[in-house]
């Protein structure tokens, strides 16, 4: 993902959970964003995130409803497209994760592999809005893809055949179906059990 010298990030993005991980550290919230009038977003739960030390909008369930026509309407009335909450919190997950710094040049960005075309377009303008990503490296794939990835870096995967990769994840199972010598490409629309978008 990253050249030899460069920085890099990677982001996933689950209904339950949103993580972070850079050469040093990583990091992993709850799939909650708290909105505020004077600051930032800031992503997870307080007991795992002391910055939530005020008031704030609270919204969940934002990650399941990317690529949905409707926005969310938060306990204030007001509407918000989901995709842009994930850009949101990616974005303050990020930051958490640099600890301060400058952002990494390289950034990858995992989402459900079960995600249809529409969600993953959503989220890929939601990502470009988004002024420290919007000129930069940004790659968005498939989870199902970036372990695959992950397992032939530190070799454990065929490089031929055709691997199945499972995900039981928070809110469903997903089946992904790749070649292993086509560059891990699915070799169909992965399969999801529960609720899918």
């Amino acid at each position: 993902m990253a050249d030899v010298g460069r920085s890099a990030l990677g982001l996933s993005v689950g209904a339950t959970n949103l993580a972070a991980v850079t050469a040093e550290r990583a990091v992993t919230r709850r799939s909650v964003l708290t909105l505020y009038r004077q600051r930032p977003p800031e992503v997870g739960v307080p007991s795992e995130n002391p910055k939530l030390n005020e008031p704030g909008l609270v919204i969940t369930d934002f990650v399941d409803r990317v690529g949905d026509p409707e926005g969310i309407v938060a306990a204030d009335g007001t509407t918000h497209r989901s995709e842009t909450l994930v850009a949101d919190a990616l974005r303050a997950l990020a930051y958490t994760v640099a600890d301060g710094r400058v952002l990494p040049d390289a950034v990858a960005v995992t989402h459900p592999a079960h995600w249809g075309p529409k969600a993953v377009d959503a989220v890929r303008v939601a990502l470009g809005r988004v002024s420290e990503w919007s000129g930069g490296r940004l790659a968005l794939l498939p989870d199902s893809v970036a372990a695959l990835i992950a397992l032939q870096a530190n070799p454990g995967v065929p490089s031929r055949g055709i691997i199945a990769v499972c995900d039981f994840g928070g809110s469903g199972t997903t089946l992904a179906l790749v070649d292993a010598a086509n560059g891990y490409q699915a070799v169909a629309s992965a399969v999801r059990h529960g609720e899918s978008r």
